[in-house]
């Protein structure tokens, strides 16, 4: 088959209204990724090991929270969601991502079927 003249389906984000996925998502990324991220975006973050020593506050020593990060290299910060369950940059008025062009690579390469009714667009290759 000639891919060249095969079109092309991908998900353009900014014409969604849905933001279905700024909902269901649970959005983690790795210690790679979290480092590589803005400083106003790692704010909406939680590392990981914080979420374990919230759950076991008896335990904290930097001994383990290096261990820990060593543990959740790969889901090394979870994005905190706000009160009504969205993500915490989602604009409420317009639906759309406030920090798009720096959102974190969980959600740049995100792709569902779900969404494709709403914001499926073909275009050629």
């Amino acid at each position: 088959m000639d891919t060249l003249s095969t079109p092309t389906l991908f998900h353009n984000c900014l014409e969604c209204k849905s933001s279905a996925c700024c909902k269901d998502l649970d959005i983690k990324i790795s210690k790679k990724e979290y480092y590589g991220l803005k400083r106003k975006i790692k704010k909406a973050f939680i590392l990981s090991s914080d979420i374990f020593f919230n759950k076991n506050p008896g335990k904290k020593s930097r001994s383990l929270r290096n261990h820990l990060h060593e543990i959740y290299e790969n889901d090394f910060a979870v994005m905190k969601k706000d009160k009504d369950g969205y993500c915490y940059f989602l604009d409420r008025e317009s639906m759309l991502c406030t920090v798009y062009d720096d959102r974190p690579p969980v959600c740049k390469n995100y792709l569902s079927n779900r969404c494709g009714s709403i914001r499926e667009i073909n275009h050629e290759a």
